[in-house]
């Protein structure tokens, strides 16, 4: 298993062949650059390409607006029962909201909610 802390709450967590990111709040080009790095860059990509997003509550800093308007529509994002997605997010397809101790599989990685 492999974990990139990106920043703030964001992970990108690479297990059993499956890319899950939490949190997304995407870095962007350090002060007084006009544009992020080519390191910044590829991190940003790689969290585009995740299989699946977690997303603990509905903060904004942990929605962020850019990342959802690069992921494909058809990535899952598993949120918790009650989440309410904001109107300034892009909404992908399939968003699934898990109750308590209920527990998503997807390609041989288990997720499961749990009170935090």
């Amino acid at each position: 298993m492999d974990i990139t802390l990106v920043g703030h709450s964001t992970l990108l967590i690479e297990s059993a062949g499956v890319t899950l990111l939490t949190d997304p709040l995407l870095p962007s080009a350090p002060a007084g650059d006009a544009e992020p790095s080519a390191e910044i860059e590829l991190l940003i990509a790689r969290a585009a390409a995740a299989n699946l997003v977690l997303v603990s509550h509905d903060h904004s800093d942990h929605l962020d607006p850019h990342f959802f308007a690069r992921i494909p529509l058809v990535t899952p994002v598993v949120v918790p029962a009650g989440f309410h997605w904001p109107r300034s997010v892009p909404r992908p397809e399939t968003v699934l909201h898990l109750e308590l101790w209920a527990t998503y599989r997807y390609e041989g990685v288990s997720v499961t909610a749990v009170p935090a």
